[in-house]
């Protein structure tokens, strides 16, 4: 049975999103069929479901999500994706999931936790404010969109123009003071937390927060999110692969240029990848010890394994 169910209203943010999950290991199906829901909600451990609702009149939009959100009664977290600019209906698509998951189980606290930040794309929030590249919403093209222009950088604004729903926001100085700080910002009675986020440091430490009230207060939490932060609060939740665990990559890199060392570096810190250093001025180069590191680095659980160039291999084209 999916551990996660996602709704989004295009296409593009769908398979974005699930490429989020997928890179924690989360077996991640994307269907556009409704149709479709429960033949994958109980093969997959994340389910995004694509309703194509972005440029939907309000009310259509609460009913076409509506519609999907209804099977998510029983799955641990349930996320609204919303576009990282804020556009379509936000609001009326909220009310539709708040409303599906309180009708199946009435006697268990819904509550939502607003954090749409995605820093790696230039998306953070600052003071309540949603801003591209540290631009405000209204001033930068969105405002302008032919479909839906977006009229308010608040995301306060952008939900109370469509939904009913209370909101509260937790800013940036309170998340910069960790999960306990959150945690009690997260107890504030509102119906949504809109949290302040500029870094994915910020999304970690307002999942953390959130994963402790769920366990201690028994919130049941929905996101709207535009993908980073649903990820990151999945993480805390334990929510984990079901059955065997998915095997690891193997990559050999050949090239030894200094941007794929940068890349390889990265995919350290952010995949947790290890890498086997081969440096071809060595006169030869022991392939059972680089098998041997291989998988060491399998065996200790990394993901992503593989072999690599060193960059000061790299020698002078005119030498």
């Amino acid at each position: 049975m999916a551990q996660v169910f996602v709704v989004a209203d295009d296409l593009t943010g769908s398979n974005a999103t699930g490429a989020l999950f997928a890179r924690l290991g989360l077996r991640t199906v994307t269907v556009s069929d409704p149709a479709q829901v429960p033949r994958y909600a109980a093969e997959a451990d994340v389910l995004v479901v694509n309703t194509g609702s972005r440029h939907f009149r309000p009310a259509d939009g609460y009913a076409a999500v509506r519609a999907v959100a209804e099977p998510a009664d029983g799955v641990p977290l349930v996320v609204k994706r919303v576009d990282t600019t804020l556009r379509g209906n936000p609001g009326r698509e909220l009310d539709a999931v708040v409303d599906a998951l309180t009708a199946r189980q009435p006697s268990v606290p819904v509550r939502v936790l607003a954090v749409p930040a995605f820093p790696d794309a230039g998306r953070t929030t600052v003071g309540g404010l949603h801003l591209v590249d540290g631009v405000p919403l209204t001033r930068t093209p969105v405002a302008h969109d032919p479909f839906d222009p977006v009229r308010h950088s608040r995301i306060a604004a952008v939900i109370a123009e469509q939904s009913a729903l209370t909101t509260a926001e937790i800013p940036l100085d309170v998340v910069e003071d960790g999960p306990d700080a959150v945690v009690q910002r997260l107890r504030h009675p509102a119906d949504v937390l809109i949290c302040d986020a500029t870094e994915n440091a910020h999304l970690r430490t307002i999942a953390a927060a959130a994963a402790r009230t769920a366990a201690e207060d028994g919130i049941r939490w929905i996101t709207l999110d535009s993908g980073p932060f649903g990820a990151a609060l999945a993480a805390e939740l334990g929510i984990r692969p079901a059955g065997t665990a998915p095997a690891p990559v193997l990559a050999i890199v050949g090239s030894a240029t200094e941007a794929t060392h940068e890349q390889l570096t990265r995919s350290e810190a952010v995949l947790g990848a290890r890498w086997v250093t081969v440096d071809p001025s060595e006169p030869a180069p022991e392939p059972r010890r680089i098998l041997r590191e291989v998988r060491a680095a399998a065996d200790a659980g990394a993901g992503v394994v593989g072999v690599r160039v060193a960059p000061c291999a790299v020698r002078d084209p005119g030498a």
